[in-house]
């Protein structure tokens, strides 16, 4: 019988971070095989920073990721312990504007140019079961997610886990993950106001509990996110605190009413997020929606806010 197919490296995770080691390795010399299960909660109202531009020229992939499907930010409003909004322009930054992301299509693009570079891409491809073998080696089972039952054995030199904050391969092989606060994400998808009321520009505020977050997705829809700690005592009532904020804004209360929407008594203060929202209305049929994670079916632990570009 034949051995199974000997990489240097099995990369577990087709996001940015397992891209860009695969691209990394490819380019030194090693054989890369690259492993993207496809699965987890669909990521939305992410951006990119303009300084990304660079580390994504240093792989040599910048023109063919950031290329068209991306909505350009030039620049982000921030109202962070003071009722006063700060504004940086993109016109002030050496590396240009950022970008709020087609997440998705973000992703595609960065296991396309790993392939092309040299490394084996395999999608719907999930990594089970890391064996450490006496040679210092490791063997592992790639598991076709696509609707098959197809699995294959592989062995390789090194593993990279690249499975996000779930650490999936880490965790398997024995690693323990330690837990701080949980940030929860509330979130809802607005439709598109006239092109005439579009700002492209971000804006994150501070508030008693939290932070909003509001951006423009590069489908002209805005998202509206509330960030909070569930361990704070404003933070109880999750998604209906978040609904009765929302509505409490006039103009988005009576535009919600043809969807079914109750508008609610404003809160102490509405946030200055809201002066974004004018001429926007709630997604038929949607409510606010709360992120999960492994740990809690309630609520979506992050470690930062969707990054802005800066």
């Amino acid at each position: 019988m034949s051995p199974p197919p000997a990489y240097d490296v099995v990369v577990a995770g087709g996001g940015p971070a397992g891209c860009a080691a695969a691209l990394a390795l490819v380019r030194a010399g090693r054989t890369v095989l690259l492993a993207d299960s496809g699965t987890g909660p669909p990521k939305t109202g992410e951006a990119l920073v303009s300084v990304g531009r660079l580390v994504l020229a240093d792989l040599g992939v910048d023109q063919p990721v950031l290329g068209t499907g991306h909505l350009p930010c030039h620049g982000n409003l921030s109202a962070w312990g003071s009722t006063e909004l700060h504004a940086v322009d993109a016109l002030h930054d050496p590396y240009g504007h950022g970008w709020h992301l087609d997440r998705p299509l973000f992703d595609r693009r960065l296991r396309a140019a790993a392939r092309e570079a040299g490394a084996e891409v395999t999608e719907h491809t999930a990594v089970r079961r890391p064996a450490r073998q006496p040679d210092g080696t490791w063997r592992l089972a790639l598991c076709d997610r696509s609707g098959g039952s197809r699995e294959r054995t592989v062995r390789c030199r090194w593993m990279v886990d690249a499975t996000g904050r779930g650490a999936a391969i880490a965790v398997r092989s024995g690693a323990r993950r330690r837990r701080g606060d949980r940030l929860t994400a509330l979130h809802l998808t607005l439709d598109p106001a006239p092109r005439t009321a579009l700002d492209g520009r971000s804006l994150v505020e501070s508030d008693q509990d939290g932070w909003w977050y509001t951006a423009l997705l590069p489908s002209r829809r805005r998202l509206v996110a509330y960030f909070t700690d569930p361990d704070l005592p404003g933070a109880a009532g999750g998604a209906e605190r978040f609904r009765d904020r929302l509505l409490a804004t006039r103009h988005i209360a009576h535009r919600a009413r043809p969807h079914g929407l109750r508008p609610l008594p404003p809160p102490r203060r509405a946030p200055r997020t809201a002066r974004i929202w004018t001429g926007c209305t709630a997604t038929a049929g949607r409510r606010p929606a709360t992120r999960r994670s492994p740990s809690t079916r309630s609520a979506h632990r992050a470690s930062s806010p969707p990054s802005t570009p800066g």
